[in-house]
């Protein structure tokens, strides 16, 4: 019997949070738009029959601006395992814009086949502006920037063995469809009914993503189907060298309450 089946005890305690509020009481921010990174890390990756390729490091502002200021990217060697101009170079003199009415920018990174390397190198950034204050916080990035294999690698069979909340442990056939997606064949299954897994990847970065997704698994208990979808808090992804795919998956009972996010973990065999 299925792991969830013991652990819904958690589910109101869970589905409470949040309710305090009213929209009423919600305060809208009007200071200064300071400048940050939108997170603190992430990986991104080279392929080996690549030259080199162009990673979007995104930053932004608290709130929309007004003009189109510009922020600078500055390379931090400390800590840093990565070298620039060897493993890496920062596209446009480092700089970037963002437009007026928005929040948003992207810096450009090049990452360079030649000398990298599967188990990755580290770079760390810092953020800065002679027109924006900084932020109290996201003003240190570190991306880890690895050589990788192809879809062909990471398929390989097509078999994987599985450990994650969902399901007990088990192995699952795991295919490539048009489109940028990979299918995990017959993922959501119980007693009676059978499903498949259907996730969206991002060729540059390996990032998937489902949308919300009823997996099938009815509690009669709170007579609902317990949904799922890939967390917005956590990123899914994969590695094609190492053959490892996890998911961040947010499951619900919509209109009764939240399991959180539960980790699924499947290895090439």
């Amino acid at each position: 019997m299925k792991r969830i089946l013991y652990l819904f005890s958690i589910l109101f305690a869970t589905s409470i949070i949040g309710t305090a509020c009213s929209p009423s009481e919600e305060m809208n921010y009007h200071g200064d738009a300071f400048v940050h990174f939108i997170t603190n890390s992430d990986q991104a990756f080279v392929f080996k029959d690549q030259d080199y390729n162009d990673y979007d490091l995104d930053f932004g502002t608290v709130q929309n601006v007004d003009g189109d200021p510009n922020a600078e990217l500055v390379f931090n060697p400390t800590n840093s395992t990565a070298v620039k101009g060897v493993d890496f170079e920062i596209l446009n003199g480092g700089k970037g814009i963002i437009q007026n009415g928005t929040a948003r920018g992207v810096f450009k990174v090049r990452i360079f086949r030649a000398s990298a390397l599967e188990t990755g190198k580290i770079a760390n950034f810092t953020i800065k502006s002679s027109t924006l204050q900084n932020n109290l916080d996201y003003q240190a990035f570190q991306l880890k920037m690895s050589l990788t294999c192809s879809m062909s690698v990471f398929l390989g069979s097509g078999n994987f063995e599985y450990e994650g909340w969902l399901q007990n442990p088990d192995n699952f056939v795991i295919q490539e469809l048009p489109g940028n997606k990979l299918v995990i064949k017959n993922f959501f299954m119980n007693s009676t009914t059978q499903k498949d897994m259907i996730l969206t990847y991002n060729p540059k970065t390996f990032v998937v993503s489902m949308p919300s997704t009823n997996t099938g698994e009815y509690i009669a208990q709170y007579k609902g189907y317990i949904w799922g979808q890939t967390s917005t808090a956590q990123k899914s992804s994969f590695n094609p060298c190492t053959r490892e795919l996890t998911l961040f998956i947010t499951y619900s009972i919509p209109g009764v309450g939240s399991y959180g996010d539960q980790e699924e973990y499947f290895v090439g065999q």
